[in-house]
C-alpha cells in the first residue's frame, strides 16, 4: 500500500510546475541562437549522398559524396568547415570552386592540446572578401567498414536553404 500525504502531492505539485516551466524555457530560449536566412553566410543547396558498395574483396564499405554550395549574403566573412575521420574511413577528392587559394589541412582532432582518440579533422577555411561571393565544396568520404557508419547529420553551422539526402542500398544488402 502506497501513502501519499499532503505535503508529497504539493512536491509533485512542484516538481511538475518546474518541469513545465523548464521546458517552455527551452523552447523559446533555442530560437535564439538559430539559425536565419539572414545570416552572414548561408547554404544554398547542399547534398549528401550515401552509396552502398562492395569492394574487389566483396567486403562492403559506404561511400558518401557531398557539395554544398555558400553564398556570403552581407558582408566579408570567413566559414570554417570541419570533416571527421579516423582510420576506418578517409575524406579524399576535396573540390574547392569560386575562391582562390584555399586548400584543406588535414590533422589529428585534438582538445585543448590533448589527444583523445584516432580521430582525425579535415578543416576548410573559406574566406568570403566580398558581398554575393559563392563557393561551392564537395569531397568523397570513405567509411571502410559499416559498422561505423551510424549518424547522417541533417543540420550545418550555417544556415540551409536547400538539403537533400540520399541513401543509396543496392538489392545484394536485403
Amino acid at each position: 500500500i502506497v501513502r501519499l500525504n499532503i505535503s508529497d502531492r504539493l512536491l509533485d505539485m512542484n516538481k511538475r510546475k518546474h518541469l513545465i516551466i523548464y521546458f517552455f524555457l527551452c523552447i523559446f530560449y533555442i530560437p535564439i541562437f538559430a539559425q536565419t536566412e539572414e545570416d552572414n553566410v548561408v547554404i544554398t543547396n547542399m547534398e549528401n549522398v550515401f552509396t552502398f558498395k562492395l569492394n574487389d574483396d566483396k567486403s562492403p564499405f559506404i561511400e558518401e559524396e557531398s557539395s554544398a554550395r555558400y553564398v556570403c549574403t552581407k558582408i566579408s566573412g570567413k566559414v570554417v568547415l570541419a570533416r571527421f575521420y579516423d582510420d576506418l574511413s578517409e575524406i579524399k577528392n576535396i573540390s574547392i570552386d569560386g575562391l582562390k587559394g584555399v586548400k584543406p589541412q588535414y590533422g589529428m582532432y585534438q582538445e585543448e592540446g590533448l589527444f583523445y582518440n584516432d580521430t582525425k579533422v579535415c578543416t576548410i577555411n573559406l574566406p568570403f572578401t566580398q558581398k554575393n561571393k559563392i563557393a561551392e565544396v564537395s569531397l568523397k568520404k570513405i567509411f571502410h567498414d559499416p559498422h561505423y557508419f551510424s549518424t547522417v547529420y541533417l543540420s550545418e553551422q550555417q544556415f540551409i536553404k536547400n538539403k537533400t539526402v540520399k541513401l543509396i542500398v543496392p538489392y545484394w544488402m536485403d
